[in-house]
């Protein structure tokens, strides 16, 4: 990750973004639209991207600071260490559920506790185990799997990769799954890599378009024209995240599209935003990865003990579930996994010589 001090406006955004996914798995949002109903979030898995361009951006920001010069293996095997208690907390509760609850013969439970170790272990988008009880943990394996690949080509091509690759591959790989499937919510796991591989590349593209307007100054009128426009932009993300129906659609692609321009303003610094800081803001990072992860635990919780509640109970027990247990994750990483994974840093770091 980047050595700058974290950005508590992006943390704020991390967490809204794993919120949406969390409540468009749930199939319902906390609040109500105009008629009475209970609003929803149909394609607030598009989200995923948003948590692909931050990935791609602050990876190559890594890259560039170190000077080229990054320990590729040593910054992927950090990120996975950081991924696995996580994972493994939310799979061990996930297949614990389903052994004691939907299994009904040996034969089960062998095939369940077989299938475990590979959701665990991020191993889920090589396509060896896609019949997981964790859906969301595709994104990590995506992202684990694909990212060691265009951080390489960076350093073996670096100017193709900078004035070729990240402007033209991210818009030909959405293309060849809208024309695949007509949707890029495909959970087809070839193509599900490939969209890892353009979102990550839309971040590194915002990487390199901010270099340019990093030399561009902007004035205090400047600065709240951009402010107005990241609020538009963001107030028609939610929109088409709402108003689409469950139905897939080609035009997701043009919700990736409104993402990218907000991300390049929501992490360009130049809008009124950056001045968006705090240690709640932080904690609500670090909270977004518990939250993504254990969504899934609370919904076979919910259908298995609330499914009878009115709606406005299941929304406010659903979130109590999610944000509690997030939090309880959370506390065990920071006291009881980060101490013993610090001393594994450094012994990897012993490793660092050798790249």
């Amino acid at each position: 990750m980047s050595s700058k001090p974290r950005n508590g406006y992006i943390d704020l955004l991390r967490f809204f973004a794993a919120c949406v996914i969390m409540y468009f798995h749930f199939g319902n949002a906390p609040f109500l639209r105009l008629d009475g109903t209970w609003g929803s979030f149909p394609s607030g898995a598009l989200f995923v991207e948003f948590f692909f361009m931050l990935s791609g951006y602050f990876a190559i920001s890594s890259f560039h600071a170190s000077g080229n010069q990054l320990c590729i293996g040593k910054y992927m095997l950090k990120k996975y260490i950081h991924f696995l208690p996580y994972t493994i907390i939310a799979v061990s509760f996930a297949y614990g559920w389903v052994l004691v609850f939907n299994t009904e013969t040996l034969y089960d439970a062998v095939k369940t506790l077989t299938m475990a170790p590979f959701e665990a272990f991020l191993m889920r988008n090589t396509g060896i185990n896609m019949a997981g009880y964790n859906g969301v943990l595709w994104y990590l394996s995506a992202m684990l799997i694909t990212l060691p690949i265009i951080l390489f080509v960076a350093r073996r091509f670096p100017s193709l990769f900078k004035e070729y690759l990240v402007w033209v591959v991210p818009i030909f790989l959405y293309g060849c799954i809208v024309r695949k499937y007509g949707t890029l919510r495909t959970t087809q796991w070839l193509f599900s890599n490939l969209r890892a591989i353009a979102g990550l590349l839309l971040g590194c593209n915002i990487y390199y378009f901010l270099q340019f307007l990093k030399k561009v100054p902007f004035s205090a009128v400047g600065k709240t024209t951009l402010t107005i426009f990241e609020a538009l932009l963001f107030v028609l993300i939610i929109l088409f995240c709402t108003v689409r129906s469950f139905e897939k659609t080609y035009l997701d692609v043009f919700c990736v599209l409104l993402m990218y321009l907000f991300a390049i303003i929501a992490l360009s610094g130049k809008s009124w935003t950056n001045k968006i800081q705090g240690r709640v803001l932080t904690y609500l990072g670090k909270l977004s990865l518990p939250i993504y992860c254990n969504q899934f635990n609370a919904i076979s919780i919910m259908e298995k003990y609330f499914s009878n509640y009115d709606m406005k109970y299941q929304l406010l027990i659903y979130t109590i579930l999610v944000f509690s247990s997030s939090v309880a994750v959370q506390f065990f990483v920071d006291y009881i996994v980060t101490p013993f994974v610090k001393k594994l840093e450094q012994k990897i770091t012993l490793l660092s010589t050798r790249c």
